[in-house]
């Protein structure tokens, strides 16, 4: 009997266990943090810190931080990563100590977030230097007590865990290892450039890398302030890819299952889809303004940071339309997760937070116009997939709700990288283009679908014309979109390879065994060569 309650009592607490409730938990005890941080180490002008620094910059660093510490306990200790969460969480109260004790004992003001700049050649001293409390300018005396609390408390719960001393022992250098490593991110961006500014300290290569970057160029501030958004927006890229990379990790060993799943959902072919037609964007931008110096150590994080952010709003955009097409699925695509009943609603609703979250940090660390123009393309694909509207009814609406998708995208990869963020700056020529030419090879999607559209009565091109008389209509939109944007752009060298890509279109198509994949390859094809032709 006393087995069963204890069971009963296991099995409540499992339950009580919320990924949201914990997410929400860290922001609150981040944004305490932050209030204490306003008496410790106030802003010179006596106001708040900035918008990014409060709401992005701090959140997303102890994120990253505790995440990093939750993949280390459960390495080393194997625990259900429920349960190591819910440790974290308590850890996390920790960050509370540093402003409260830095007033009690010594009134000395830090920065909030101190980073160190160093020269690789500096390391292993600075390594030693910065577990000393005393004589390091930026890392006061709270910040090594609640870094020692932490390393103390990490040591005794692995101890508790493993019962033996190698774990602990472990814990605590590995644990110094990651504190150290985000203390000096700024150093790692710099390596690259070191060979090439040898006479350039470490702090002034830094910041000339940002002065260059596509971040202060597209950020709209006083110059005073410019270099502080910018370093707070990249310090945030940074730690936004490493809470990305570190949510999917701990993903992967919490459910290795759910984690096949949900890989195997994201379609590959649609993300590169996608990427391609951000790249048009960046592409026009550069032959209206010139080099895009994608040599800047910045630039690429940046970069890397808006593509990571559009296979998000994929991932979150098919889990969505998944939904709303789950009886279609399970007549035209049984091995979705839904239509397999692979995961449970409460998770797969769980996950969508998890990317809307992450999406709401990634689109913040963006400028103003590449965020809108993303945040665009989401509201369009939600229009052409949920209920009420769910326009991808009817082909019309489908392939301009597409084509105007396409169109968001490139503005936002043009908006990226662009000096001139005046909406007019992108082309009206090219949204043309864009626009119709994608609308016009958008319905190829729909032969695949063809029995389960027909049992919803979804009208569909397939649908309305029958799947063989479809396939030549299809192909022929791709036959005219290919040919239209060459000489659109006035490329007459590439119209020879547009006719030929042509008629393989109809042989695709029209082949006994369609396989939506050569279409996609194709595609990829032909937008590759028309982006060599402008490089």
């Amino acid at each position: 009997m006393h087995m069963s309650t204890s069971n009963n009592n296991l099995a409540q607490k499992k339950e009580i266990f919320s990924l949201e409730k914990i997410i929400i938990t860290w922001f609150s005890i981040t944004l305490i943090r932050v209030f204490l941080e306003i008496y410790s180490s106030p802003d010179p002008s006596g106001y708040l810190f900035s918008w990014i620094d409060t709401f992005i910059h701090i959140p997303l660093s102890f994120f990253s931080i505790f995440l990093s510490f939750t993949l280390l306990i459960y390495l080393l200790t194997k625990n259900a990563i429920t349960d190591v969460l819910n440790f974290t969480t308590k850890l996390l109260l920790f960050t509370l100590v540093p402003p409260i004790a830095d007033l009690m004992i010594t009134g000395s003001k830090a920065s909030s977030i101190g980073y160190t700049i160093a020269t690789p050649d500096q390391f292993i001293n600075l390594f030693f230097r910065l577990m000393s409390p005393f004589n390091n300018p930026g890392v006061t005396i709270g910040m090594h007590i609640a870094a020692y609390s932490i390393l103390l408390t990490i040591s005794i719960f692995t101890y508790k865990k493993t019962k033996k001393l190698l774990p602990p022992l472990l814990g605590i250098i590995a644990g110094y290892i990651i504190l150290f490593l985000y203390a000096t991110i700024p150093s790692y961006i710099i390596i690259p450039h070191l060979s090439k500014t040898i006479l350039i300290s470490a702090s002034s290569l830094y910041s000339i890398l940002l002065k260059q970057s596509w971040i202060t160029v597209t950020t709209t501030a006083n110059t005073s302030e410019q270099m502080l958004i910018a370093n707070d927006i990249f310090l945030s890229c940074i730690l936004w890819i490493l809470v990305v990379v570190q949510i999917l990790l701990l993903l992967f060993f919490a459910n290795k299952k759910l984690w096949l799943a949900l890989k195997n959902n994201l379609r590959m072919e649609r993300i590169l889809f996608w990427f391609l037609i951000a790249t048009i964007g960046i592409i026009t931008n550069k032959s209206i303004f010139g080099t895009i110096n994608i040599s800047n150590t910045v630039n690429v994080i940046y970069l890397l940071t808006f593509f990571i952010l559009i296979t998000l709003n994929i991932w979150l955009a098919v889990m969505i339309n998944d939904e709303e097409d789950v009886s279609i699925d399970t007549i035209s695509n049984p091995d979705r997760p839904l239509a397999k009943k692979e995961i449970p609603t409460i998770q797969w609703g769980s996950i969508k937070f998890i990317l809307f979250v992450l999406i709401f940090f990634g689109t913040a660390i963006m400028n103003m116009t590449t965020a809108f123009f993303l945040i665009l393309a989401q509201t369009a694909y939600y229009l052409y997939s949920a209920r009420p509207l769910r326009l991808k009814q009817h082909f019309v609406f489908s392939s301009v709700l597409i084509g105007a998708t396409a169109i968001f995208i490139a503005m936002a990869g043009f908006f990226l990288v662009s000096p001139d963020q005046h909406i007019l700056a992108f082309p009206i020529k090219t949204i043309f283009i864009i626009g119709i030419s994608f609308a016009l090879i958008s319905n190829f999607k729909d032969i695949k679908d063809f029995k389960g559209d027909k049992n919803e009565n979804m009208r569909t091109i397939p649908v309305v014309f029958g799947l063989k008389k479809s396939k030549l209509i299809i192909a022929g939109l791709f036959a005219f979109s290919f040919i239209l944007v060459p000489l659109s752009l006035h490329l007459y060298n590439l119209i020879l390879f547009s006719v030929f890509c042509s008629f393989f279109a109809f042989y695709l198509f029209t082949k006994k065994h369609y396989q939506e994949r050569y279409i996609f390859l194709l595609l990829f094809l032909h937008i590759f060569t028309l982006l060599i032709s402008f490089i």
